[in-house]
């Protein structure tokens, strides 16, 4: 999770060292914060520590953040509804440009 002010605050006492390959998850923004690129800050320390591949999903009725997703250069890979929930899913894939897959 990030500050206002940009400060990094672990969200778990001992995250896993990140991997090659890893997602981002449940990234959401307070309304209040809103506005203050702190959706983009995460994700350009994300990309710094995760380097190769990010991937997530989102419902896809929640169009700010696929439109969001895509402006940041997400590629579609795949729409399904999930059995459990019934909820349409979109899964993005980000990937380093040069990144082996």
């Amino acid at each position: 999770m990030v500050d206002p002010d940009g400060r990094l605050w672990r969200t778990r006492p001992n995250p896993p060292r990140p991997s090659r390959n890893a997602s981002m998850a449940r990234h959401a923004s307070a309304t209040k914060y809103q506005g203050q690129n702190l959706g983009r800050r995460l994700l350009a320390f994300t990309r710094r520590h995760l380097p190769d591949e990010i991937w997530l999903r989102c419902v896809r009725e929640n169009e700010k953040a696929w439109r969001w997703y895509e402006r940041e250069g997400f590629v579609l890979e795949k729409e399904q509804v999930e059995p459990m929930t019934g909820f349409g899913m979109k899964y993005y894939r980000w990937k380093k440009q040069g990144a082996a897959r």
